[in-house]
């Protein structure tokens, strides 16, 4: 009987592996996947950006905000630099976002790889774990072929975004079997499927702007950056931001809405003087003529047919209200949101293990004693800038040295 089991080879799994083995602990970890390390090595776009100097508790969401941040804030980026550090890793900061030096999450992947191995940890993929059960002195944990026994089990096993990496969901499974409640899951950081008839002209484009998410008339979350209009609706890293908020509300039936303020450079009053004064000097320009000044022209075409102002009306025929219709609109666009994007496209999967049902100075499981849960798995999911990565990092921490206690 070995020590520990881990199940599944991802960040989550490979870092409590490498920290338990150090600790002189037998570790065989059991991976479904061909390889290990595949989802960190799509991350940041193969470059990795594993952490991120900026930490507050609105960068990591669940039904319990808090539980994932009271962890970080113990073990958070300093720890992890740290660790990456013992395995020959050096980190490099953008502008607070780190990645490795190489800027290829192949270096990650690899350090770890070999560390491993130089730990003497049993690596066994494409194990299709299917059960774990309670025995003397420990648990079963069944693949397709063999049972394998350890005293005590790390589930490791991500959720169910980017499925072509591996990712399939069947953790939820096994926690279930074990007892646990999973609340509801969805795709996040992911696009956001809008009702704009014009989208499929729209796609394509770029554009700075603030988006608010409204759910039943009320905003909920801000965010600001390049917006980019896509065959389906929006996409972007704002729109993934707040994509967690937009599909948990879908999932209850509840309406969900986007407002996008164009132009975020000016204000409304700004706006309105630039199109006066243009009504003036340049009197024999139409409107799109004058709006495409600031904006692409499909976009400024989409606008003003949201607005029902004639694209060819000259600037000397258009009437104050009009203006300021136009002007109320660009900056707040308003569009209702369908659906998301699956996860296919979704970076992370929110929802998961009820972290109630989970010891929150160990990840233990309050159900079965030497049962732990990290990761992914758990209904804990960050934003963009490296903060899952960090929460794998943080909660395969303190699952291995929780385990590590007798």
């Amino acid at each position: 009987m070995r020590d520990i089991i881990i199940v599944g080879g991802g960040a989550s799994g490979l870092i409590a592996a490498a920290i338990l083995a150090r600790h002189g602990k037998e570790v065989t970890l059991l991976e479904h996947n061909d390889k290990i390390g595949r989802k960190i090595l799509a991350t940041g776009n193969g470059k990795c950006n594993f952490t991120n100097q900026f930490q507050e508790e609105s960068c990591y969401r669940g039904e319990q905000p808090d539980y994932s941040w009271n962890l970080i804030q113990k073990y958070g980026p300093e720890t992890f630099l740290s660790f990456l550090d013992t395995i020959g890793i050096v980190a490099k900061s953008k502008n607070g976002y780190y990645y490795p030096y190489s800027e290829q999450a192949s270096t990650i992947v690899e350090a770890l790889r070999l560390e491993l191995i130089f730990r003497k940890v049993k690596v066994k993929c494409q194990e299709h774990v299917t059960d774990i059960s309670p025995i003397d002195g420990g648990y079963s944990v069944a693949t397709k072929g063999y049972a394998y026994e350890a005293k005590k089990v790390i589930l490791a096993c991500g959720g169910k975004a980017t499925p072509v990496l591996g990712a399939d969901g069947s953790g939820y499974e096994l926690a279930s079997k074990l007892g646990h409640t999973i609340t509801p899951i969805f795709p996040a950081l992911v696009g956001l499927k809008v009702d704009n008839k014009n989208k499929q002209k729209l796609a394509g484009i770029r554009i700075k702007a603030d988006i608010s998410l409204l759910i039943s008339g009320q905003q909920v979350t801000l965010e600001s950056g390049e917006i980019q209009f896509t065959a389906y609706g929006i996409s972007g890293i704002p729109v993934f931001q707040i994509s967690r908020y937009a599909a948990k509300a879908l999932l209850s039936g509840e309406k969900v809405e986007v407002i996008l303020s164009l132009l975020p450079d000016f204000t409304k009053d700004e706006l309105l003087i630039y199109f006066e004064y243009q009504g003036v000097i340049n009197a024999y320009k139409t409107i799109l003529q004058t709006l495409q000044n600031l904006m692409d022209l499909r976009l400024a075409e989409n606008i003003l047919e949201y607005v029902g102002l004639q694209a060819k009306k000259r600037m000397d025929e258009i009437k104050i209200e009009e203006l300021e219709n136009l002007v109320s609109s660009i900056k707040e666009f308003r569009q209702r949101v369908t659906g998301t994007n699956g996860y296919e496209q979704a970076q992370v999967t929110g929802g998961g293990v009820n972290t109630q049902e989970i010891n929150p100075e160990t990840l233990e499981s309050n159900y079965h004693k030497g049962i732990y849960i990290t990761g992914e798995l758990m209904d804990v999911d960050g934003t963009c800038g490296g903060y899952n990565l960090q929460w794998a990092f943080t909660s395969a921490y303190v699952a291995a040295m929780g385990a590590l206690e007798d």
